[in-house]
């Protein structure tokens, strides 16, 4: 048996699946997506092979959520609760901190910003953007 994180694959892949299925996509098209054979993601919601932590980003970007809410059944037999890897306690005190406190939106955008492969492209317009608004804001 595989374990990932301390838990079984099994409950990973039951994860990996019910979200699939709510979604009504195949392995196919999920497998395409994630740029693998179908049979090797197959593999992973019959707990045959492990996913990397990339593939687990993916589909968490999918399927719109955090990876921490794609997670949290898998961690749910374990625990009731999943603790964060990082916690603050206070507010952000400068804008190197402030990345502790993204919210789910923020998260979801770097999580697809990671992926893009256009990076330069992004920051420019999203720069873009911002001058507009600010634009605005000053009207």
């Amino acid at each position: 048996m595989n374990v990932f994180l301390g838990f079984s694959d099994e409950k990973l892949g039951e994860v990996m699946r019910r979200y699939r299925n709510e979604h009504n996509y195949t392995q196919k098209k999920i497998a395409d997506y994630l740029g693998l054979d179908r049979t090797t993601y197959s593999k992973y919601e019959t707990a045959q092979r492990k996913p990397e932590l990339d593939v687990i980003m993916k589909l968490a970007a999918l399927y719109n959520v955090s990876v921490d809410d794609f997670l949290k059944d898998f961690f749910a037999e374990k625990t009731d609760k999943v603790t964060p890897f990082v916690t603050v306690s206070a507010p952000p005190s400068n804008k190197s901190e402030e990345i502790f406190s993204l919210n789910d939106d923020e998260k979801q955008l770097l999580l697809l910003y990671r992926d893009c492969i256009r990076k330069k492209e992004v920051i420019e317009k999203v720069r873009e953007i911002w001058l507009a608004d600010a634009d605005i804001k000053s009207t």
